[in-house]
């Protein structure tokens, strides 16, 4: 695929956000939460740093379009926006909230299960919110490849997860004990099948075998995380 010929400056600073009070998962960057509008804020700013006229973003697991409004609200017709999902209710959350940029032709809303397949889209700004952690191991390394060899010249990949904490960790290592650390039992990795959580350590080791220039940590939330990955 041949890439984008633009070119930008090098990685901007952006601020690191955090919040460093844990929230349960269930709850956790639910619309209304201080996560929430806090991730939002940092989707913008991401935005702001490295789109340019003309360009493409691509949100890898929509949700309901809720990550993706920032930037559609702030850019307008200057970018063009494709929103994906595994999830047929949520695709059609998501078309629904952008029903009239669908119809100007701005957005294409769609379903895409990324265990299985990869949209082969060149964009300037790729966007994963708990996308890839159900993945198997092996076929998260690959899309994550993908990701980096469909992003343009100096785009940017911004990638958000639920990190394993100690507690997990210990879990993991002693089985056993799972029971009395977390209330039920968590096994240990096995390479093709669906990993367990991640350490911030580890998603950051994967984002560098995919061969990312530059990778930084710029939002964390209780038990999540966010990288900003860009290409050279």
């Amino acid at each position: 695929m041949a890439e984008a010929r633009t070119e930008m400056m090098p990685m901007p600073a952006i601020a690191l956000r955090t919040k460093t009070n844990a929230m349960p998962s269930k709850t956790a960057m639910m619309r209304g939460s201080s996560e929430y509008y806090s991730l939002r804020a940092t989707i913008l700013d991401v935005g702001k740093a490295f789109l340019e006229p003309q360009g493409r973003v691509l949100d890898l697991n929509c949700a309901d379009g809720r990550w993706s409004e920032p930037l559609v609200q702030f850019f307008g017709t200057s970018q063009r926006f494709i929103a994906l999902s595994s999830d047929m209710e949520d695709a059609c959350s998501c078309l629904d909230r952008f029903r009239l940029q669908v119809r100007l032709g701005e957005m294409e809303v769609g379903t895409l299960d990324l265990g299985e397949r990869f949209p082969e889209i060149s964009a300037r700004l790729t966007i994963s919110v708990n996308g890839l952690g159900a993945l198997s191991n092996v076929r998260r390394r690959e899309v994550l490849g993908m990701i980096r060899t469909c992003l343009e010249r100096k785009g940017a990949f911004l990638i958000i997860e639920r990190v394993e904490t100690m507690e997990e960790r210990l879990a993991a290592l002693h089985p056993a004990h799972a029971d009395m650390a977390l209330g039920d039992r968590t096994g240990r990795q096995d390479r093709d099948k669906p990993s367990r959580l991640l350490s911030a350590a580890h998603w950051e080791e994967e984002l560098r075998e995919a061969g990312f220039h530059r990778i930084e940590r710029i939002w964390a939330s209780g038990h999540y995380m966010g990288w900003l990955a860009s290409k050279a």
